[in-house]
């Protein structure tokens, strides 16, 4: 038996509430779904996004032109990824970590470099020459 689930574009259009009680935003989405609300106040979109039942979300997708708004996406918000007028390359681009903050993960992300970071123990080791004179430590430095 084949599974397969549609790329699908869930359009709210400019309803918040709709889009906010929607049980697509009830939890994290882990396939080709993407609810989409377009703004009228920015404060609450930020304030939404702080306050998701979630914590913070996996991947955050912020699509626009305007700088000030970018800015504020960047500044304001926090999650595991953030990606600016795309949806895919950020995931498909083994140079950049992907991996959740919080609740969305154990943080630090995976792909390629940070995969191997991410599970890998750097463990310290300090081996001391039984030859070393130990004198030179409890000696004052300046007499």
């Amino acid at each position: 038996e084949e599974r397969f689930i549609a790329p699908t574009v869930f359009d709210f259009k400019n309803d918040f509430e709709a889009f906010k009680s929607s049980e697509l935003m009830a939890d994290e989405l882990f396939g080709p779904l993407l609810p989409v609300y377009r703004y009228r106040d920015l404060e609450q979109v930020i304030e939404f996004i702080k306050d998701l039942p979630t914590g913070k979300p996996l991947a955050l997708y912020a699509y626009g032109t305007d700088s000030r708004f970018i800015a504020q996406i960047k500044t304001r918000t926090t999650s595991g990824g953030l990606c600016i007028n795309d949806s895919l390359m950020h995931l498909a681009n083994h140079e950049l970590p992907f991996g959740g903050v919080g609740n969305s993960g154990m943080g630090g992300g995976y792909h390629g470099k940070y995969s191997f970071d991410r599970f890998t123990h750097e463990k310290a080791v300090l081996e001391k020459v039984p030859a070393l004179d130990e004198s030179i430590l409890s000696k004052p430095l300046l007499d």
